[in-house]
């Protein structure tokens, strides 16, 4: 659902504790539906691989990184998508 486009939309509000140092993804569909030439898409399993894979380097290496990853999985120069990712390291 995108936020702020319907008037009193229901919502659950809730709280997670996280360790310091923890990496926080925000992605968009294209990130995760890349499909490679066997018609099996990235994945959200993959995605989240690549991020814990990649969890040492700065958030931007980490977002290109994960985008880098979902592109060879494809094998393609053509993107069906767009991809947006936003990684924040929480302190």
């Amino acid at each position: 659902m995108v936020l702020g486009v319907i008037e009193d939309y229901p919502f659950v509000e809730g709280s997670e504790t996280v360790p310091p140092d923890a990496i926080l993804v925000g992605y968009s569909d294209g990130l995760v539906e890349p499909e490679n030439v066997y018609g099996e898409e990235f994945g959200i399993q993959r995605l989240r691989d690549s991020a814990l894979r990649l969890n040492a380097g700065s958030p931007s290496a980490i977002a290109q990184g994960m985008m880098q990853a979902a592109d060879e999985w494809a094998g393609t120069a053509e993107q069906a998508d767009d991809m947006t990712v936003i990684v924040a390291r929480l302190r």
